[in-house]
């Protein structure tokens, strides 16, 4: 059991979950935890098993995972540790499918406090603004029947399951596992196909990035938008990347996205009924009226006189 062959196990654990092959990956991960139970390696190869739970739906299995693995780390691991804050992070998120969302705005608290600055400490604030609008929500709406309506809502994660619709990406690696591993780079995105399959983990980096736009770090931003494109072909991940790099002025990412996805979309419904999928929006503007706020604008004349006779259609980046 030589350090080279611990770390090929893992590997080969580690590249069948990246493939998608989830059945192999935890039977890998399980053969190396049991074999290797004081490695460094079988922490991380824990949480895997916890994390293949959740995108298997199984969020109540994962969340009993998640937690028993933070108790091991504490003993083990410095506070400071990212894969703590990772599995904190997850840890909330499990709450919140099972719509436990006191529990989770406390978890992801917890997050905030340590780090605010950190990628989950990002995430986490990100998550935070919709959980707190969420749970004020509740009070509101709960006078008399609050009992009745708090347990017919546990019934249905559906509904949280949609706000989160995710796709599959490399999570923050603890640098013990980093070093068993291949460093991310240009070459990855050769080795790993980009992925219909909708992965909680690429939705946390769009989260992440929509913070730091919020913080003006509009290049780490675009960082993150990046990992997130070149792993996913999700229409709903694609649509976000739209908006979020229109919110960044990276007008042509935007521009490249709505045509290469969405082209068909746009000649079956036509310029105006595809607006949504431009990048673009459309305002329509009498003549004569200047349009100060647009960054372009295009006049399309009615007849083939060469004057602009109709209204004129201002295109504006959003």
């Amino acid at each position: 059991r030589t350090k080279k062959g611990r770390e090929a196990l893992y590997q080969a654990a580690y590249l069948s979950y990246q493939f998608q092959d989830y059945d192999g990956a935890v039977r890998k991960f399980q053969e190396f935890a049991k074999a290797n139970p004081r490695s460094g390696l079988s922490k991380d190869a824990q949480w895997h098993l916890a994390w293949l739970q959740y995108l298997r739906n199984d969020f109540k299995g994962a969340l009993e995972r998640f937690e028993a693995v933070a108790k091991q780390l504490k003993s083990r691991r410095k506070s400071g540790d990212s894969l703590q804050e990772k599995l904190l992070y997850w840890i909330a998120m499990s709450r919140v499918r099972l719509n436990r969302l006191e529990e989770a705005r406390s978890a992801l608290e917890t997050v905030v406090a340590r780090n605010p600055y950190s990628y989950y400490g990002l995430a986490a604030q990100a998550r935070l603004e919709g959980i707190v609008s969420k749970l004020a929500e509740t009070k509101n709406r709960l006078p008399a029947q609050a009992t009745v309506a708090v347990e017919g809502s546990a019934s249905s994660p559906d509904k949280a399951a949609a706000e989160e619709k995710e796709s599959e990406e490399d999570l923050v690696e603890d640098e013990s596992a980093e070093a068993a591993l291949q460093k991310e780079g240009p070459d990855e995105e050769e080795r790993i196909q980009a992925s219909e399959f909708r992965d909680p983990a690429l939705r946390a980096r769009i989260d992440v990035a929509q913070r730091l736009t919020e913080l003006g770090l509009h290049e780490l931003a675009r960082w993150e938008l990046w990992e997130v494109e070149k792993k996913t072909r999700n229409s709903q991940y694609l649509r976000m990347l739209i908006s979020a790099y229109e919110g960044i002025s990276s007008y042509h990412r935007s521009a490249s996205l709505a045509e290469l996805s969405f082209g068909r979309e746009r000649e079956q419904h036509g310029f105006d009924g595809a607006a949504g999928l431009l990048g673009f929006q459309l305002i329509r503007r009498p003549i004569g009226r200047s349009c100060s706020s647009t960054r372009s604008s295009l006049a399309f004349p009615r007849s083939g006189s060469g004057r602009s006779c109709g209204p004129r259609v201002c295109i504006r980046a959003t």
